[in-house]
């Protein structure tokens, strides 16, 4: 849960700097950036879970388990802050975002009605209980390719005949 907190604390102050910069949306170099920080705790949570908590050894299942819970606390931290983004910090933010939607699909040269209905239809979902909801399930994805990347590094299996073992007989 530690590490949780330190990743949402993270993402949120990612988050905020960039809204503070004016992108809504996040440029490339950002996002990648992004992915490379919540790793990199990721990393360090498990390492540390494997190494304080474990005697040094953890399997990879117990890895990726705690990868996971590394980033299910930090995305629930994130959401909430996308809530109050939406919310209270910029309660025209959803608005913003459906623009740049608007001039994308201007750009691909689609007609005013077709552009009309999606954004109607992205409107509907642009709700904050969608945005937590979505935000929680790409958490998830990126915490299961990020942990299953992670665990192999962090795992350390127990060697079979150990001192520990030779010691207690």
């Amino acid at each position: 849960m530690t590490w949780g907190l330190v990743l949402g604390v993270a993402w949120v102050l990612v988050g905020f700097a960039s809204y503070s910069m004016g992108m809504i949306e996040q440029p490339v170099w950002l996002s990648l950036l992004l992915l490379l920080m919540i790793a990199a705790i990721v990393f360090i949570g498990q390492r540390k879970h494997r190494d304080d908590d474990l005697d040094g050894y953890i399997t990879y299942g117990r890895a990726f388990g705690a990868g996971m819970l590394v980033i299910l606390f930090g995305a629930i931290i994130y959401g909430f802050y996308i809530i109050m983004l939406v919310k209270v910090i910029d309660p025209t933010y959803i608005d913003k975002m459906l623009d740049i939607t608007a001039a994308k699909l201007y750009e691909m040269g689609y007609d005013d009605d077709l552009v009309e209905q999606s954004l109607a239809v992205s409107a509907r979902m642009m709700s904050p209980l969608y945005l937590l909801i979505s935000t929680l399930f790409s958490a998830a994805f990126q915490g299961v390719i990020i942990s299953l990347i992670t665990s192999a590094f962090v795992k350390r299996t127990k060697p079979m005949f150990s001192n520990d073992d030779a010691d207690s007989q």
